[in-house]
């Protein structure tokens, strides 16, 4: 998808030639289409076969210079022939699973009739962690190879991630292909301003490896580029409350790795964007900018407290005041909330406490710095070089 037109008919790089001219069937060359997601493509050049029962079938051509040879691609075309139509069988299916939204969502797939008989009705069931949220009643007339798209419209978001399963109602001849998996990713509520940290990669490079922040009407707010393993930290402020995507783009489609990372949080250290591994062409994440968000960090067993230098090479300082003194236990936790370093100490009520973690062990990338105590628990971003 990140090949321009350009670089299919040898006129900038990285190119291989011109694939244009002379070549009579056409070019798939949209960047939204996903086809290597649709079909499971590993590799290219490579033969899919849509069989009469509409069962997709992909010879893995590029396994090994065995398979390069006219007698297995005939093989496996004419092996469609052994594959006879179910006299009922609907399927459900969708190409779109990297949805996200600021507010409700719609989530849609399509009802496919893979049987012989013509199919007149279907219900259609939308769950999320396996309970009901709504009902779709289809009726129509599907003959065999026949396709028609399933919504459902305006569906309440739960914060974070949410796990979507449409599946159809009932049984046919052939149930495995009577659910769909598709989640769906609610947008966080950050406030208007924004810190970016940027560590590229050994290989980035500024002409093909960029960021762009893009308000809902598509206009670019913010933009910039990642060069040869340099660090930046970059502040944003947004004129305006809104529903805006970040996107990420690597023409090369290598995208970053080998250390680099690219993170955005708000003023208050809500995560937006944490990128540390990225491979492919682009990344785009949906987020609500809003003038009124305040920190959801700071509990009432903390009545101040700081984190720095931050990003950090190898130790960091944590300062902080409590109401009510006793063991405190600071910690520096992963992602996934694996405790990675830790220590337990005695605070003093009233005073300026002052502890220090060794992050020099970690690898680079976003981890939060967590303060326990008896009256609660606080964390706060932080970032390792």
């Amino acid at each position: 998808p990140g090949t321009s037109f350009e670089q299919l008919t040898g006129q900038e790089g990285p190119s291989q030639g011109n694939w244009v001219d002379g070549t009579v069937y056409p070019m798939i060359d949209v960047e939204t289409f996903q086809l290597p997601l649709a079909y499971g493509l590993q590799g290219f050049p490579t033969v899919v076969m849509i069989c009469p029962d509409m069962q997709v079938k992909v010879p893995q051509m590029w396994s090994g210079p065995n398979n390069w040879n006219i007698d297995y691609v005939l093989n496996q075309a004419f092996s469609c022939a052994d594959e006879p139509l179910l006299t009922q069988d609907a399927a459900i299916h969708t190409f779109d699973i990297g949805n996200s939204s600021c507010f409700d969502g719609t989530v849609s797939a399509n009802l496919f009739n893979t049987g012989e008989t013509t199919l007149t009705s279907a219900t259609v069931l939308l769950t999320r962690d396996d309970e009901v949220v709504d009902t779709y009643e289809w009726t129509g007339e599907l003959e065999t190879g026949a396709e028609t798209p399933i919504m459902f419209e305006n569906v309440d978001l739960l914060p974070g991630l949410n796990q979507f399963t449409m599946e159809l109602e009932g049984q046919d001849d052939d149930p495995s292909n009577n659910e769909v998996a598709i989640p769906f990713i609610k947008a966080p509520e950050v406030s208007l301003n924004l810190n970016l940290y940027i560590q590229s990669d050994s290989d980035a490079e500024d002409h093909n490896t960029r960021w762009t922040i893009v308000d809902e009407n598509g206009a670019t707010v913010a933009e910039g580029a990642l060069t040869n393993s340099n660090y930046e930290e970059i502040s944003i402020t947004l004129e305006a409350e809104g529903c805006y995507e970040m996107r990420i783009y690597d023409e090369e489609g290598d995208g970053i790795n080998e250390g680099g990372f690219i993170l955005m949080l708000d003023e208050f250290g809500t995560g937006i964007v944490d990128i540390s591994t990225f491979q492919g062409t682009e990344v785009f994440t949906k987020f609500l900018a809003q003038a009124n968000v305040s920190s959801t960090n700071a509990l009432e067993a903390v009545e101040s407290w700081s984190v720095f230098p931050n990003p950090v090479d190898e130790l960091v300082q944590i300062q902080y005041e409590l109401k009510d003194g006793g063991d405190v236990a600071i910690s520096c936790i992963n992602a996934t909330g694996q405790q990675l370093v830790t220590k337990v100490e005695q605070a003093v009520a009233g005073a300026t406490n002052t502890t220090t973690l060794d992050l020099s062990g970690l690898p680079a990338g976003l981890y939060q710095v967590q303060i326990t105590s008896q009256k609660g628990m606080s964390t706060k971003s932080i970032i390792k070089r």
